[in-house]
Order: C-alpha cells, then structure tokens, then sequence
C-alpha cells in the first residue's frame, strides 16, 4: 500500500510510531503524517567512487602564462589532458578552468603572494611526473616559481627560501614516484 500522503517513493510496512528523516522530509514539503504512520526507504545502490585526494584549489577560469625558458621539442599543438584537467604548453602555459592543485607545500602559509606561483610549479612538475615534460626542466620550474612569487610582492627572502626548499626537498615530486594514487569510497 502507497502512504496515505502520497509522497509516492516510500511504502507503508506496518503501523508503527512514526519518527525520523521521512517526517521532516514531508513537514518541509508541507505534508502531514499521521502520528502512526511507518514507512521504510527506498534506497539507491552503493557505487564506489575512485578520486584523488589532497587538492585544495581549483582553478575558476583559464589561465595563460608565458614561461621565461624556451621548450624547443614541445609541438605548438600540444595538450595533455588529465581527467577534467589541461594544460597546454608551448613556452606559454595555459591551465584550463577546472584544473586541481594542491596550493603552496611545505612549512609555509598559502599567500596571495604565492598562489600563481604554487599553479605554475604545480603543473609543470605535474607534466614532469607524468613524462610529458623532461625532468632536466625542473631547476627552470623551481626558478619559474621564484621569479613569478616576486613580481605578486613576495618578499625576496621568501621567495629565496621557498626556491631552496624546493630545490633541495621536491625531487620525487616532479618523477612518478610522486604521483597521486586511485582512492576509494566508500
């Protein structure tokens, strides 16, 4: 039998004192139970989902940015796609809408001194780990990162700091070994 109030996607089971989510769901649909009313749920299948975990920022529109070092083998036409992730590279990077990064790593704050320059270090150690950029461009990365922390008003020291950090401590970062695993859930 269909519930008296007619919300159509729960059947009655038994009469019972009715409490719980379904009595909410109707009172906020402006509907009424009555005070012995039991209905069970209907319920959609469990489905995993498979995800990465620790990004923190996504990019809300395209972004363009012409890198200070010449990539001579790199193809005009180049894309390299990663899920809803892009990045085309032809001495101009340019991160589409959607991309995911992590924001700035290490013992520091995320300051609006260093976003840009965290997306750009990002993704190019990004197209480093996944061999579609030569990893003997990660000394140009690091220095892009420097340069681009500067010209948003990081203070030089900072700026110097985070360049040796990352020159000293994100090696496995730009080679495979530093790529993100498949999640699960639930």
């Amino acid at each position: 039998m269909k519930c008296k109030n007619k919300c159509g996607t729960y059947e009655c089971s038994r009469e019972h004192n009715h409490t719980g989510l379904h009595s909410q769901v109707i009172k906020l649909m402006g509907e009424e139970l009555t005070d012995r009313h039991y209905m069970t749920w209907c319920r959609a299948p469990v489905v995993n989902i498979t995800y990465k975990s620790g990004y923190k920022y996504q990019l809300a529109e395209t972004y363009h940015h012409k890198l200070s070092f010449e990539i001579p083998h790199v193809s005009q036409v180049y894309m390299y796609r990663h899920g809803s992730e892009s990045v085309k590279l032809n001495n101009t990077l340019v991160i589409q809408k959607g991309y995911a990064w992590d924001g700035p790593s290490g013992p520091t704050f995320d300051t609006k001194s260093f976003m840009r320059g965290s997306l750009i270090h990002d993704a190019l150690y990004q197209l480093m780990r996944d061999g579609a950029l030569s990893i003997v461009y990660r000394n140009l990365a690091d220095h892009e990162l420097y340069e681009t922390c500067l010209a948003d008003g990081m203070s030089k020291f900072r700026a110097w700091y985070i360049y040796k950090s990352v020159r000293y401590f994100a090696k496995r970062a730009a080679t495979a070994k530093g790529k993100r695993k498949d999640e699960n859930a639930p």
